[in-house]
């Protein structure tokens, strides 16, 4: 099964859930309005939104349950692309303008803010207590990590399990949550919802470090982002962290000070090249998608409990090889 297909199976749910989202942040002012339908129209991907709906499906839940939580997901995920933005400084999000860009960093954090609370305030609706305590525990995490890692900022001595740590509360988290939040709401049992935690937790890991791998393997062409970005503001992801467990000193030295100094613009293009001969060399990509498919296979195993006839399954069942092969 191919992503257009899985994305044919909710696509009507989906879009549904982009609509109730639009409409939750309309209510309040023209101006929130605006941001609202600049941040969703044409440029968010929805991946948390399919991946609910699908597990949705797959437990046969409650459809407009599952498109209200799914909105829900939607709006705690921009909040943080927005925080995101203005921490980095980025100008463009996906190829557009970013919202801080176009608004302003004033505008963009307490519309971030607006987007949380308003998340909160649609899943208070449901009448949850436990839907309530995994989102906020989730949103926690996400914040947790996201200071842990501007704390780490040029380290270049952090650890895969430290790595691992940050992007498990900044990714694998939300990504946990919103395949758990189905058996929540849908009174599967407790074994039922374990297993969509750790089936949303592990495609988390192989999403963030697949987005990691593209920093550095990609096409910018294609992704519309700069090549090795993350090492110039200094953040240490996971292929840096492979070929730090194989340098030489001196390449180790090269590395630290490329990720302490942010170098201009006009010397980018030669370090790159520097870069990518090292990453090359040491068969870099190749190391880190051996433990991309490891990951791949752990996580389609937790379905085994859920109907295998299941098309839902199925697609779900698929998406950890086709977020490892994406190009964007």
């Amino acid at each position: 099964m191919d992503l257009n297909q899985i994305y044919s199976l909710v696509k009507d749910d989906i879009s549904e859930a982009e609509r109730v989202a639009k409409v939750s942040l309309s209510q309040e002012s023209e101006f929130i309005s605006e941001i609202a339908s600049y941040m969703f129209d044409g440029k968010s991907k929805l991946i948390r939104a399919t991946l609910h709906t699908l597990c949705a499906g797959m437990c046969n839940a409650d459809k407009g349950t599952s498109i209200k939580v799914a909105s829900c997901l939607e709006l705690l995920h921009n909040a943080t692309l927005m925080h995101d933005d203005i921490i980095d400084g980025a100008l463009l999000r996906r190829g557009s303008e970013s919202v801080n860009s176009r608004f302003g960093n004033d505008v963009t954090v307490l519309a971030g803010d607006y987007l949380y609370a308003n998340a909160f305030s649609m899943i208070s609706e449901l009448n949850s207590v436990r839907l309530i305590q995994l989102f906020a525990q989730t949103t926690k995490n996400l914040c947790t990590s996201e200071i842990q890692q501007l704390h780490n900022i040029g380290n270049i001595n952090l650890t895969e399990g430290e790595y691992m740590k940050i992007i498990h509360g900044k990714t694998a988290s939300l990504f946990a949550a919103t395949c758990s939040s189905v058996a929540i709401t849908n009174n599967q049992r407790t074994y039922e919802e374990r297993a969509l935690s750790l089936y949303g937790q592990n495609l988390g890991y192989i999403f963030q470090i697949s987005d990691d791998l593209l920093d550095y393997f990609s096409q910018p062409h294609i992704t519309g982002k700069t090549l090795h970005k993350d090492l110039y503001e200094g953040k240490i992801t996971f292929p840096m962290i492979k070929l730090l467990q194989e340098v030489t000193p001196e390449e180790k030295d090269f590395i630290q000070r490329i990720a302490m100094a942010n170098p201009p613009n006009s010397e980018r293009e030669d370090i790159s090249a520097q870069v990518n001969a090292l990453m090359k060399n040491y068969g870099i990509e190749e190391k880190c998608n051996e433990n991309l498919m490891a990951l791949a296979n752990k996580t389609s195993a937790y379905l085994y409990l859920f109907d295998e006839d299941s098309e839902y399954r199925e697609a779900l069942e698929a998406l950890p090889s086709i977020l490892i092969t994406r190009k964007t």
